[in-house]
């Protein structure tokens, strides 16, 4: 798993090495702030244009995190999930992209 993530990170940004530790995980405070800022998105108390604005990476780590640590759930949740029609596909694409 963590050849993946960091395959997958490499991928996107060489950049977003420098959140793994020694062990080539995310630390806890890492994985700590993506929670909250997930939470606070989920909630209503950030937007995506701020969230990416104040933690540009945020986009990239949790998709990262999510291919990583993920299980099939996921893909279902997603499915089921109103949070891209209500913040519009778009600004996640072009969020996603930078």
């Amino acid at each position: 798993m963590n050849v993946f993530l960091i395959t997958y990170l490499d991928s996107i940004d060489e950049d977003l090495l420098k959140y793994l530790d020694e062990a080539e995980e995310l630390p806890v405070e890492v994985a700590r702030r993506m929670r909250d800022y997930s939470v606070a998105l989920l909630d209503g108390s950030i937007t995506p244009t701020r969230l990416s604005e104040d933690w540009p990476d945020w986009y990239d780590l949790v998709g990262a995190f999510g291919a990583a640590y993920g299980w099939k759930g996921l893909d279902d949740l997603e499915d089921s999930s109103r949070f891209l029609d209500e913040i519009g596909a778009q600004d996640v694409v072009d969020c996603a992209s930078r």
